[in-house]
């Protein structure tokens, strides 16, 4: 989930939060009212919608379905003048190549322009929505729910909730419902059920649209999203519900703010809805499931050349949601009660009032009951990737105890009070396991133990794969051009997971040295350097340098993997974006080579997470709050820590660079992520 160049939601959610709250409390309106009300001279526009429908008694039921849009109208969008030239200059490209939108980005954010003046505005539906754009939405709506084959099997109820909202989430309007239906509806001509198109449509749209950063950082709308076929996740989902909903389909865009074992970036997803029951799907699976699994959740081992059970730390394959949310386009009026009642102070987070929890809906079914004192709201937090805990459930306390349902398993919470911006742990982190048993994570601070760490981020199957082409590579020494003579200094046999430092127990003076991918790999090094002595007496080796040698590969590649930067590193091709495996590449040192390779040190492509030396690092425990267990500056690989709490929650933080950091327990020697 990318972050877009637009209002912060927080903001556009406490404008229209207030409308609604203001209005309740000075006056008994409907909500209809107040939605007229609030799109101020605008209003008579809406009105028209009212008055086209009330004028036939055929049109009853598209009466209600203008009333339902009309009562929920509080949504809005970010306008960004430039977006209008982006949009003009990438749909008057004739044929639109991979990336040629950011190109066009590029090149048009470089040229002044005084349209472009200004900064983004927030723009509520309300007031600049016409009777045509909303009459055109709920005829089209309607003339795809009707004629669909399944039309009988769809609620009206469903139907306004699922298939008649003109926006997904928080896009700029367009009018994509005629556009989109005609592009895919020849796609499901001969499918007779809802959900046989869903998994269909899904599935195309998926393979089609490719998931990328782009380089506009501003919200775009779903014709746009459709000509250039590129986006974030968030991108994809909004076009995806509007492209199933253009066919009377009925879907819901849901999401996750972060990952609670993963990175903070949360992703969002579509998923099917039938009865109230949610439905997922993950890409070229054909048949949808109840509580299946979320989309881009899984990580699978796909080389087993390796043996994960080796490693000081262990290998996740899936991320975790704490919770799901619907982003619907109905107000949830429960929520803007609850916001009524509060007086307490609210994180922003909760001053949504169209977001949904639908965590139950995904097979999120454990609980926990705390005791409390306090008789304001209680939050639920989970820990997000280098921010810390972030609230993400809110219950009121009873009878001095707080309930919280629907969590997941085995993923760490912990009960806050929020106080002056900032929240204040009330209990324990804590986990429910697999068999709804609680567990809490207490610090035993009368027990100490020394441990090593070798990472501050969860690893999971996606770099480990990668790294495991790096076995049985072979690092060679030989006197001959061709290596027909050849000495095998050193054979890859365990698992690279960081800055590697190897020793040869043969080492020797040669002309040439290389290393060889075996033949069915093609590893990315980020940093590589042989290293040799003038005498083995010498304390200290240097890096070797020479002439580079290498066979049908790109030089320039190979420059980016000595560089000292672990961030960059080369991809070994013969042929442009075509991997070579089996590469080997080396050094010519000379007719008179002047030292003993003794060695090699070198880093696989990574997420940077490891531990590298020079990196400044600090350790923390929970007790209450994160209390430090001191700084160290790494000298390998590996830290070491000493009196450390047994049990203890702790957080690893890289104080030199990176923000990907979680955290984890220690036991048996292994760093647990959470």
């Amino acid at each position: 989930m990318t972050t877009r160049a637009t209002l912060p939601p927080s903001f556009l959610i406490l404008l229209f939060t207030a409308t609604i709250l203001l209005a309740s409390c000075h006056r008994n309106t409907s909500r209809l009212e107040q939605a007229l009300s609030h799109a101020a001279t605008n209003q008579g526009e809406l009105e028209s919608v009212l008055n086209h429908y009330k004028a036939s008694p055929a049109d009853t039921l598209k009466y209600r379905a203008a009333c339902f849009l009309i009562e929920n109208m509080f949504h809005g969008y970010s306008y960004t003048p430039i977006m209008d030239e982006y949009r003009e200059a990438v749909f008057a490209a004739p044929t639109l190549f991979r990336y040629q939108h950011d190109t066009i980005w590029t090149e048009l954010s470089a040229q002044p322009s005084v349209s472009r003046t200004g900064v983004s505005r927030f723009i509520y539906d309300s007031s600049v929505i016409t009777a045509d754009y909303l009459i055109e939405n709920i005829d089209e709506a309607f003339d795809a729910w009707q004629n669909a084959p399944w039309h009988n099997e769809i609620a009206f109820e469903a139907f306004c909730k699922y298939i008649l909202p003109y926006r997904a989430s928080d896009e700029p309007l367009s009018n994509w419902r005629k556009d989109l239906r005609a592009k895919f509806l020849p796609a499901i001509t001969d499918v007779k059920s809802s959900e046989a198109a869903f998994v269909s449509i899904y599935n195309k749209v998926l393979t089609e649209f490719k998931k990328s950063n782009n380089a506009y950082p501003y919200g775009i709308d779903a014709l746009l999203a459709d000509k250039i076929q590129h986006g974030s996740c968030d991108n994809r989902s909004m076009y995806l519900v509007n492209v199933l909903r253009a066919l009377g389909i009925p879907a819901v865009y849901d999401h996750t703010p972060f990952w609670g074992n993963f990175n903070s970036t949360g992703h969002s997803w579509v998923s099917y809805v039938r009865n109230d029951s949610t439905f997922s799907l993950t890409h070229k699976e054909q048949t949808l499931k109840l509580f299946g699994t979320i989309d881009a959740s899984r990580f699978y081992q796909k080389n087993h050349n390796y043996d994960i059970n080796t490693f000081s730390y262990r290998v996740d394959s899936v991320k975790k949601v704490p919770k799901v949310f619907r982003s619907g386009y109905e107000v949830q009026q429960a929520h803007i009660d609850w916001l009524n009642r509060s007086k307490d102070e609210v994180p922003s987070f909760f001053k949504n009032i169209y977001r949904k929890d639908v965590s139950e809906q995904y097979g999120l079914f454990a609980s926990r009951e705390i005791s409390t004192t306090h008789r304001s709201p209680i939050y639920l937090c989970a820990f997000a990737a280098g921010k810390d805990w972030q609230p993400i459930a809110v219950a009121q306390p009873r009878h001095g105890k707080v309930l919280f349902e629907h969590l997941n398993n085995e993923l760490v919470y912990i009960a806050c009070r929020y106080e002056n911006d900032s929240l204040i742990p009330i209990s324990s982190p804590f986990y429910v396991t697999d068999n709804h048993i609680v567990h809490e994570i207490i610090a035993d601070k009368t027990t100490t133990e020394t441990i090593r760490l070798t990472r501050k981020y969860v690893l999971t199957f996606h770099w480990t794969d990668r790294w495991s082409l790096f076995l049985n590579g072979r690092f060679e020494g030989s006197n001959k051009p061709d290596f027909s003579s050849k000495t095998i200094l050193h054979e890859i046999t365990e698992l690279p997971t960081g800055v590697e430092q190897i020793t040869f127990s043969n080492p020797g003076k040669y002309r040439y040295i290389r290393f060889v991918a075996r033949k069915d790999a093609d590893p990315n090094f980020a940093e590589f350097a042989f290293l040799g002595k003038k005498e083995l007496t010498d304390a200290t080796q240097q890096e070797i340098n020479g002439k580079l040698i290498y066979h049908d590969i790109e030089e320039i590649s190979i420059v980016r993997g000595m560089d000292k930067d672990n961030s960059t590193f080369f991809r070994i091709t013969n042929t442009p974006g075509v991997p070579l495996k089996g590469y080997w590449f080396g050094y010519d040192l000379g007719s008179n080579p002047d030292a003993y390779i003794t060695g090699v040190s070198f880093c696989p492509m990574s997420d940077q997470n490891m531990i590298e030396p020079g990196d400044l690092y600090e350790l923390f425990y929970f007790q209450e709050g994160w209390v430090s267990l001191g700084e160290q500056t790494a000298t390998t690989n590996c830290l070491s820590y000493n009196n450390v709490p047994r049990n203890a929650l702790l957080w690893l933080k890289n104080k030199t660079k990176g923000k990907e950091e979680r955290i984890f327990t220690y036991k048996d020697g292994k760093q647990i992520w959470w």
